[in-house]
């Protein structure tokens, strides 16, 4: 090939080249808001799970304390049950 049939060919190869950079720098301003947008959101989201897990932590405990004072209390019913019944069995003895 000659210099003149690559000539006008290597110019339209420079041409499109330029052309497509200049739709990617559109594209980019384009995108960049967007994406600026969903940065902000995964931040937001992070700190939301962030604040969530404290506050599980704090139900955790607060569901550990119930629990304990729960069990504390059936004791308590217990032996009280048992107190009362061997209350009873001494007021009414058995025939």
């Amino acid at each position: 090939m000659s210099e003149e049939t690559l000539r006008p060919l290597l110019l339209e190869i420079v041409d499109r080249i330029e052309r497509l950079e200049a739709r990617f720098v559109e594209r980019s301003y384009d995108t960049r808001p967007m994406l600026e947008q969903m940065a902000a959101n995964l931040l937001e989201v992070k700190t939301d799970v962030q604040d969530l897990k404290s506050r599980m932590i704090v139900v955790e405990r607060t569901l550990k304390d119930v629990d304990r004072t729960l069990r504390n209390f059936q004791l308590e019913v217990l032996r009280h049950q048992a107190d009362f019944d061997e209350r009873l069995l001494r007021l009414e003895p058995r025939a």
